[in-house]
């Protein structure tokens, strides 16, 4: 009798936002990781069979191209904002929140407070996702 496993098989697709986020909150930790590097990083850290180098360089600029056409924050960076406003210990007044995100994510202005104000309101602080709204 031949046995019957179930086999699970690597499903090839987008990254989920999350694990975009981390990728792209690694390369601002490290700006001088290689790509090919930070993909491998990547493979590893998420248990995927396999990130192109190309896949960093699309998500990368997409980042880069959101903030910078838009002058919005992206809903990642409104979400690592977030992070940083909750994290253990921290005593960041928006305006400081401002600054932090002006240096982190490589922007000509720093966001107002009004916006670190309006982000902050819209998270649900028990699982960090943005309530939909305005940023």
């Amino acid at each position: 009798m031949l046995s019957t496993a179930v086999v699970k098989v690597p499903q090839k697709g987008k990254l989920s936002p999350s694990k975009r986020s981390r990728i792209f909150e690694k390369h601002l930790a490290d700006p001088k990781m290689k790509q090919a590097h930070l993909a491998a990083w990547a493979q590893k850290e998420f248990d995927i069979p396999k990130i192109s180098q190309a896949t960093i360089s699309n998500l990368l600029k997409e980042f880069r191209v959101t903030a910078a056409k838009t002058k919005n924050l992206t809903m990642e960076q409104a979400r690592m904002i977030c992070e940083k406003a909750n994290e253990r210990g921290s005593k960041m007044t928006q305006k400081q929140l401002c600054e932090w995100a002006q240096l982190q994510f490589k922007l000509e202005k720093p966001p107002t407070q009004g916006t670190i104000s309006n982000i902050l309101k819209r998270t649900s602080l028990k699982n960090l996702r943005l309530i939909p709204g305005n940023i």
